[in-house]
This record gives C-alpha cells, sequence and structure tokens, in this order.
C-alpha cells in the first residue's frame, strides 16, 4: 500500500537533506584544509581519515560529532538488548558512555595521482 511505502521511506530518511548537507560541507572543509590524514594503509584508494572527538576539534565538524555521540547514546542499549535476546554468548556488551567514531572520504585524484606511481 502507499501508506507502508510512505513509512518505509520515512524511515530511510534519517536525517534531511539539510542536515545531509552540513555534514558533507563539514567533512569536505576538513579535507580541504588538511584536517584529514592520508590513509596509508590504502595509498592506492585515495582515502583521507579523521577520528571524530569533541573538544577543540568539535569546532571543525559539530553537525558529524553529534551525529557520533547520539548513536554512541542510543545504539549501545538496543544492541545490547538484542544480544540477551539472542543469546550472543561471549560477545561484550557496548557502552554507551564512551563516544567514538571516524570520518573516511575518498578523493578521486588522490586516487588517480597514487596509481600513476604504481
Amino acid at each position: 500500500s502507499k501508506a507502508v511505502d510512505a513509512d518505509s521511506e520515512n524511515e530511510d530518511a534519517v536525517f534531511g537533506d539539510e542536515m545531509v548537507y552540513e555534514m558533507l560541507s563539514e567533512s569536505s572543509s576538513m579535507l580541504a584544509n588538511d584536517k584529514m590524514q592520508r590513509d596509508i594503509t590504502r595509498i592506492a584508494d585515495g582515502e583521507f581519515v579523521a577520528q571524530i572527538v569533541g573538544g577543540e576539534n568539535y569546532v571543525l565538524c559539530p553537525r558529524i560529532t553529534e551525529y557520533v555521540v547520539s548513536i554512541t547514546r542510543h545504539l549501545p542499549p538496543l544492541l545490547n538488548k538484542e544480544y540477551d535476546v539472542i543469546g550472543a554468548g561471549d560477545l561484550p556488551k557496548l557502552d554507551s558512555a564512551a563516544s567514538m567514531g571516524s570520518l573516511r572520504l575518498y578523493d578521486r585524484k588522490t586516487k588517480l595521482g597514487t596509481l600513476s606511481f604504481l
């Protein structure tokens, strides 16, 4: 039915266009301003990475940081509940107090440049 399709579509649109644009702008700005490191373990892939942490780095990517903090707070209790239901055994419980995340971006020009050396 159309009602079910509309509900499914709304569930998939977690952020909305404005939030996605803000997070994309933050990550693009970090890349352009040398706030990300080249992933040398996968140098030919043209990928850059940055740890998402609060404190002084919050100003670099506030929307992405808030997303990481929110997911860290809300997702672990849900997953831990599912672990209990399925009997996950030795799988450690997730800690909702420890926020951590990373950002990974792909840069096509960098990839093409590194491939020319190989």
